[in-house]
């Protein structure tokens, strides 16, 4: 499910199989031991409106309930590859790069498995790069993680302006048998803050941003592809090149249209006017930000975490910042209204309707001489 708005509580064949709480974050669910091969199968879902963390949820914006975004049935075999997380290091004049892959592989306990991964440009043609082979056997757990790393020479990165986009396929063989194909999309890029300024692959680069709200009149949050291409027609002609997902994610085919287009995105936690000294929201909070992680962290648009919108800080907006850090030590990430006397680990300032003094204040801050201000 890529959103359920707000709850969601699955049944099959009358059995209750799991629940999921969070409107805006992706989730899984494995069904496979309530399923009845051959047979008829009775799949239900209770969606409720309200919750116990619906207050994260929910903001200046409609909460409209029901499952509003894509749905999918998927068949894995038993053995078969979990997860991929890939990170690209360029070197120091930006023209080479180290790919890195961390691929999990899961299955039955004790089994011997091949992995071969090879890089693949966006047209569907080889990158010119060998292919990365590894080997392994699945714990006591049934589980593995098995690291890739290759030098790339001369890669064509992924910008705003340039948005050039990677596939790394990856095959899964059991006892020499294929089981399983994988892609993974993703951009070569690398984000660094100096003196103050944001480089994006070497180059200080400016956000010309907007806000977006997941919405439309008459739809309103369950958007198609006509209204995603709109968006990112009229937001480009605009000459933007930034997007802030206020305050959630979207959909995932929205970011897949920013980075085949070209845009930053701001990729907000739901956390919108929330109480960030309510410490009871945090289990719900640290669930939005893993699942946040999980579905985006490779995406090269993706420039940024945002840790929720205008809700202050405290205890429960300052533990997701550190969680998401140490998933993602790539990317920087801030707290809206935040400032480095709450937390000097920020990354970036967020300041929300300055007016001129106040921007003026700003520059000249000495807080400006090390992080960017939003």
């Amino acid at each position: 499910f890529d959103g359920v708005f707000d709850t969601a509580e699955f049944f099959i064949n009358g059995q209750r199989v799991g629940y999921h709480e969070s409107g805006f974050t992706a989730f899984d669910l494995d069904v496979t031991d309530f399923i009845k091969p051959g047979g008829k199968n009775i799949f239900a879902v209770r969606v409720c409106k309200n919750s116990d963390s619906v207050d994260l949820d929910t903001g200046d914006y409609w909460a409209l309930g029901g499952i509003y975004r894509e749905t999918y049935l998927v068949a894995i075999p038993p053995t078969h590859v979990d997860d991929v997380t890939i990170v690209t290091d360029l070197n120091d004049d930006y023209k080479a790069a180290n790919l890195k892959a961390e691929v999990k592989v899961a299955g039955k306990p004790g089994l011997h498995f091949e992995l071969t991964s090879q890089l693949y440009q966006f047209n569907g043609t080889k990158a010119g790069v060998p292919e990365m082979k590894q080997s392994g056997v699945l714990d006591t757990n049934g589980n593995a993680v098995t690291q890739f790393s290759q030098p790339v020479e001369s890669p064509k990165l992924w910008s705003a302006e340039k948005p050039n986009l990677y596939y790394l396929l990856t095959t899964l063989a059991v006892d020499g048998n294929v089981v399983e194909r994988t892609q993974e999309r993703f951009g070569f890029k690398q984000i660094a803050i100096k003196g103050g300024v944001l480089y994006w692959n070497g180059g200080p680069i400016k956000l010309t941003g907007t806000c977006r709200h997941e919405e439309w009149a008459v739809s309103g949050h369950a958007l198609t592809e006509q209204e995603w291409e709109t968006d990112v027609t009229l937001i480009k002609a605009d000459n933007i090149n930034a997007i802030r997902t206020s305050h959630y994610i979207d959909a995932q085919r929205f970011l897949e249209l920013c980075e085949e287009k070209g845009f930053y995105v701001l990729d907000e936690i739901p956390f919108c006017w929330a109480d960030p000294k309510k410490q009871s929201y945090t289990p719900a909070y640290l669930e939005r930000t893993d699942e946040a992680y999980e579905r985006d962290k490779n995406r090269p648009c993706v420039l940024a975490w945002s840790m929720g919108n205008e809700s202050g800080f405290g205890p429960v907006n300052n533990a997701g910042f550190k969680r998401i850090k140490e998933l993602d030590p790539t990317r920087p990430a801030f707290i809206s209204a935040a400032r480095v006397s709450d937390n000097t680990n920020l990354d970036l300032l967020d300041f929300h309707y300055p007016h001129a003094d106040e921007i003026k204040r700003i520059i000249k801050s000495k807080d400006r001489e090390t992080k960017p201000a939003l």
